[in-house]
């Protein structure tokens, strides 16, 4: 299963850890751009498709699922495109 993952600060981190210990690798991850975020977090978890937009992510990669852990003002701005993209959140 190809997992994209949607924003990486803290909560990102603890879902994360929960993937790893079950076997699960996540395929992609996206951050805002400038985030300093991303890179740490992409390296602690071996993820090497790296994105600062989601939907350059989506459009690029064939994504099973996307696992939004993106902060709560952003979600409003979000939700919408999300499920247009049709890939189960």
């Amino acid at each position: 299963m190809k997992i994209g993952f949607i924003g990486c600060g803290l909560i990102a981190h603890f879902h994360a850890d929960v993937f790893k210990e079950l076997g699960v690798n996540i395929f992609a991850v996206s951050a805002r751009d400038n985030s300093s975020n991303l890179i740490p977090f992409a390296e602690k978890f071996g993820i090497g498709n790296r994105y600062t937009n989601w939907e350059t992510m989506v459009e690029k990669e064939s994504l099973d699922v996307l696992w939004v852990m993106a902060s709560w003002d952003q979600m409003d701005s979000l939700l919408i495109p999300l499920i247009k993209t049709k890939i189960p959140l």
